[in-house]
């Protein structure tokens, strides 16, 4: 299993494989921003590596091979005021494990499109299995 924090390093670093997907947290991010550094989300072939890039004990790991399941899901707010209607909608992923527990993994939206973003997790997550079956 790869270590997470070097997963971060080598991306603050711009030393990783061409076969790594990097995003990169904007502005409004709710981690803090500054010029050299930001919250990262990375997508590897065997797992995902999101975090806060100013605080290396904030990672957050899923690890492909003890997943048994992944479930992109999603709640829709809407809200009524003086006659104009607004929505909100949030996304997350249901993470079943192998081991039974389960995790809500939020998507930070200030990596973009969250809903896009769970969908290419998921298919790493399943590109993965399809070539690992044991």
């Amino acid at each position: 299993m790869a270590d997470a924090k070097s997963v971060i390093t080598q991306v603050m670093q711009g030393n990783y494989p061409p076969n790594w997907r990097v995003y990169y947290g904007h502005r409004g991010c709710l981690f803090f921003w500054s010029q050299r550094q930001s919250s990262i989300l990375v997508i590897l072939p065997k797992g995902v590596v999101q975090c806060d890039a100013n605080d290396l004990e904030k990672i957050y790991w899923l690890y492909f091979p003890d997943i048994d399941r992944i479930e992109l899901a999603q709640e829709t707010n809407i809200e009524s005021f003086d006659g104009d209607i607004s929505t909100e909608t949030d996304y997350w992923l249901d993470i079943y494990y192998r081991d039974g527990s389960y995790l809500k993994w939020w998507i930070n939206s200030c990596f973009g499109d969250t809903a896009s973003i769970g969908k290419s997790i998921i298919a790493a997550y399943r590109y993965y299995w399809q070539y690992n079956r044991f």
